[in-house]
């Protein structure tokens, strides 16, 4: 019930203006729900309507301008990933063969790619990794059996 309606009829003041309180925060309570601060992808979209704005206001080109607002959004969205934390991997070199066959840095830039690690042999290049490794470790070979021939 309304204040003025509650003193219309007849109520006290100070109880009709309690009632009016109560019946006011009830609502809020009901009704209203606190703001949400604006959403990344709300912010981006703000910012390209105003380069929209100022962008038709210095030149008569409308298409042109509507062309730099969707790159702007395009591009500010694209900032708007939505993500826990930053992906950030140390600078270490220890390539991995990722499951979508690609090579990676280390294990971290495969996973935050998004990609699982897969079999070291579906990656091209391997072989002459591996080509690598093996002429590495025969000339470990040669060296020991130098070391064992000297005995």
């Amino acid at each position: 019930m309304m204040f003025e309606q509650c003193v219309d009829q007849g109520g006290d003041e100070a109880r009709c203006a309690m009632a009016a309180r109560e019946e006011l925060d009830r609502c809020v309570k009901e009704h209203c729900a606190p703001p949400k601060p604006p959403s990344c992808a709300d912010r981006c979209d703000e910012v390209a309507a105003h380069v929209f704005d100022a962008c038709t206001s210095k030149l008569d080109a409308p298409r042109l301008c509507e062309h730099v607002a969707r790159w702007v959004l395009e591009h500010c969205n694209q900032k708007c990933v939505p993500s826990e934390k930053p992906c950030v991997c140390p600078a270490i070199f220890d390539p991995v063969c990722g499951a979508d066959g690609n090579i990676y840095s280390n294990a971290c830039e495969a996973d935050c790619a998004g990609v699982g690690l897969g079999d070291p042999g579906q990656c091209e290049g391997d072989d002459s990794d591996s080509d690598s490794h093996d002429g590495d470790s025969d000339s470990h070979d040669g060296d020991s059996d130098s070391h064992h021939g000297g005995h």
